[in-house]
């Protein structure tokens, strides 16, 4: 038949309409020929071919891949997809940018013999555009729910005057998809870090060693044991989802009193299924050179083969006498580094020790006293350090020569540690790229949301064992006291830079961003957020927590809280503080904390005239799980917000935008509707109960230890113990009275 077809063609070449119609008859006739006769062992395991005209007329031919993963053999244009394997399967991936001839013969030379059955690749997709973090099983998702929020802007001063909240009000919807846990089971995870036995491992063997043993054999761990605050960024070079969450280990079976934190990370594919057993070629340093004076020095490639999922080995201080060690609140970031490429920094506090006075006894010896602080930290995963004198303030040969994780103090320049320093949040300004040579060298937190106070901190030409040094480029009020209480608002997820978010979706495809782009104010930059709210005695327990949607603008040198909104739930059912009872939610807190903006991607709608986007957001319930939603239609709504203001987010104000906002109006509007929405939750899940009078109430015990907390933070502690200088390896007796039974949230 194939030869008749032929014939035909050379027949009929006289009529070139008719020729071209048979050349693709041909082509059509050939490819269904060969893929019927396709041998089983080419196809992938329960795979059957069917003709096409056994597909159901109302049944698209292309239809989503939920429970199939094709084999990457199949893709005709050299398109390889994380996906496409088993998910037990082990891959090894180079980053796109990885260019070998022979990506096998360059991992035998860089890393040796090729470990069996591995796949080895280059992630990479020909339409950039394509090369999302969300997969089209996800963009079809029928499970997405309407959702309202309330949000509070700052077009008018409405002089304090909280009858008046109604008057800066907006309501804006979204939709969002059913919650996902991602869960790990924990016994696996620590029995893998036993086995591998790493350095790090070892220098948690005397503290923790034999619990943990114990624990595996008499299949306790989950008791013990707890995973929360999961937060991620989407590499593009690899094509993963990048997770990063704290594993709280708590010697009493109580998930708030924790002797030790770890840091543990995860990979996920494009569909949120998680790889079990894939290796990053991620580009890293040397951690030799990291003490040399200059740092400049440091800054040379170094690529390393490093396994998923892991703990990581981050460098803090560490003893047997009390309780929270380790890293606490982490938040991760993407930072475009001086060598041009994108690598994850994570952000948390961490309890650490500094070298307070050396005496001289007199005797030729001498002894050295220690304060001790809760300080923020950043740690870059890929990047390395030898020893940790860094956190530990002294030297010591049992770690000096170990490898951990980079990490490096982040501290206000000229002034005092402070005992306690936490929840401050992480943000890049995406147009200082430009700047500093395509690269960032500063990152900047949000110090404080009540008042506004915004630092900026170094990210480049850091010194080994010198703290980043930050300075406060904005602050509402400069008169404040900076310890002044920092409000109900606090912490939550990084901030996304939209105008970075529009300009790389923009290039990448999504022409529809032009309008938008072409009004966007010059002197402007827009973040947006998910900070949270604590409120105590509301209505239910001793507290709730909830996430809050927040817009932060700048323009020109002054930034301000644009919008916030209440507290909002979308959709999710929280759960018990207490593990034996899930159920009773309004006995103690009520937890329910946003981690992280996983991605957020725009594309174009069906008919190609309008955009829809989509974002993960990470979080927390009662400190006990890590789970992601899907959020549809929140860049859309925002486009939207304040249409009818003269000062309107997305296009150049016809007012000077310096006259209104710069006060705490919209926050506290938002907080009072927060306390509303706490009390009628309150009404639904713990109604009150009738008696004939009611008896005084004992304060609730985690209210108790958040007070004992921040009375003990006014100021650090000495450490008592005396440590000799010639005996580095002795560990102090005593922990800073601020690090004694407290009560420790993400």
């Amino acid at each position: 038949m194939i030869n008749y077809l032929k014939q035909l063609a050379r027949k009929y070449s006289t009529n070139k309409r008719t020729s071209v119609a048979l050349v693709v008859l041909t082509c059509f006739v050939i490819f269904t020929f060969h893929l019927t006769n396709i041998k089983d062992d080419l196809l992938p395991e329960g795979f059957k071919f069917e003709p096409f005209s056994n597909a159901k007329a109302d049944e698209p031919i292309d239809k989503p891949l939920s429970n199939f993963r094709p084999p990457h053999k199949g893709h005709q244009n050299g398109d390889v997809l994380v996906s496409d394997f088993p998910a037990n399967k082990l891959l090894i991936i180079f980053p796109s940018s990885y260019k070998v001839a022979n990506l096998k013969d360059e991992y035998r030379e860089k890393f040796g013999s090729l470990p069996p059955g591995a796949e080895i690749f280059n992630y990479h997709q020909k339409n950039k555009y394509m090369a999302s973090p969300f997969s089209d099983v996800i963009f079809s998702e029928p499970g997405f729910q309407t959702h309202n929020l309330e949000v509070f802007n700052s077009h008018r001063n409405i002089d304090s005057d909280m009858e008046k909240c109604n008057s800066i009000k907006e309501n804006i919807s979204v939709e969002a998809s059913t919650e996902v846990e991602l869960t790990s089971r924990l016994a696996d995870v620590l029995d893998k870090f036993r086995q591998e036995n790493s350095p790090y491992y070892q220098d948690l063997v005397p503290f923790i060693g034999k619990e943990i043993d114990e624990q595996l054999a008499k299949g306790s761990v989950e008791e013990y044991w707890f995973r929360l605050a999961g937060s991620s960024v989407w590499l593009e070079q690899y094509g993963v989802h990048y997770m990063i969450s704290r594993l709280v280990y708590s010697r009493n079976k109580v998930k708030d009193k924790p002797f030790v934190s770890l840091l543990y990370v995860q990979l996920f594919d494009e569909n949120w299924n998680e790889l079990r057993d894939v290796h990053l070629i991620l580009p890293s340093n040397d951690p030799s050179k990291l003490k040399l004076a200059k740092p400049e020095i440091q800054d040379q490639i170094h690529y390393k083969e490093v396994k998923f999922p892991s703990i990581l080995p981050v460098a803090h201080y560490i003893n047997d006498k009390h309780q929270f060690y380790g890293p606490e609140d982490p938040r991760i970031l993407l930072v475009k580094n001086k060598l041009g490429y994108e690598e994850p920094t994570i952000f948390f506090n961490a309890n650490h020790r500094k070298i307070s006075e050396i005496v001289d006894d007199g005797e030729g010896s001498s002894t050295v006293k220690f304060d001790h602080f809760r300080s923020m930290f950043m740690c870059w995963p890929w990047q390395y350090q030898l020893g940790k004198v860094n956190v530990d303030g002294l030297s010591d040969n049992k770690y000096d020569y170990n490898t951990y994780n980079r990490v490096h103090e982040i501290r206000r320049k000229a002034l005092d540690r402070g005992a306690t320093q936490k929840n401050w949040t992480p943000f890049i300004n995406y147009s200082e790229r430009y700047e500093n040579e395509d690269s960032d060298r500063f990152v900047y937190f949000i110090y404080r949301w009540s008042n506004l106070e915004i630092l900026k901190c170094q990210l480049t030409n850091l010194v080994f064992d010198k703290p980043s040094q930050c300075e406060f480029v904005y602050r509402m009020d400069p008169s404040l006291a900076l310890d002044f209480g920092v409000g109900a608002m606090r912490g939550g997820t990084e901030l996304i830079n939209i105008r970075q978010l529009l300009e790389e979706n923009y290039q990448n495809g999504v022409s529809q961003l032009k309008g938008v782009l072409m009004k966007f104010p010059s002197e402007r930059e827009i973040w947006i957020g998910f900070p949270r709210a604590h409120i105590t005695d509301c209505g239910c327990g001793s507290g709730m927590y909830r996430p809050n949607l927040a817009v932060i603008t700048k323009y020109r040198k002054k930034f301000k809280v644009h919008s916030v909104s209440s507290f909002f739930s979308l959709g999710v059912d929280t759960i018990g503080w207490n593990p034996n009872q899930p159920s009773s939610k309004c006995d103690g807190l009520n937890v329910y904390i946003p981690n992280g903006v996983s991605s957020w991607t725009i594309r174009p709608t069906s008919n190609g005239n309008e955009i829809e986007d989509y974002m993960t957001m990470s979080f927390s319930l009662s400190d006990a799980t890590c789970h992601i939603i899907h959020i549809r239609g929140l860049l859309t709504s925002l486009l939207n917000l304040d249409k009818n203001s003269t000062d309107r987010l997305f296009e150049s104000p016809t007012i000077n935008p310096e006259e209104f906002g710069f006060n705490n109006e919209n926050l506290d509007c938002a907080v009072r509707n927060s306390e509303e929405f706490c009390r009628l939750y309150g009404e639904k899940f713990n109604p009150p109960k009738e008696e004939p009078e009611e008896e005084p109430k004992e304060e609730p015990k985690e209210e108790a230890e958040e007070e004992a907390e921040e009375e003990a933070e006014e100021e650090p502690q000495e450490e008592p113990k005396e440590e000799p200088k010639s005996e580095p390896k002795q560990e102090p007796k005593e922990e800073p009275k601020s690090e004694l039974n407290t009560h420790r949230r993400a």
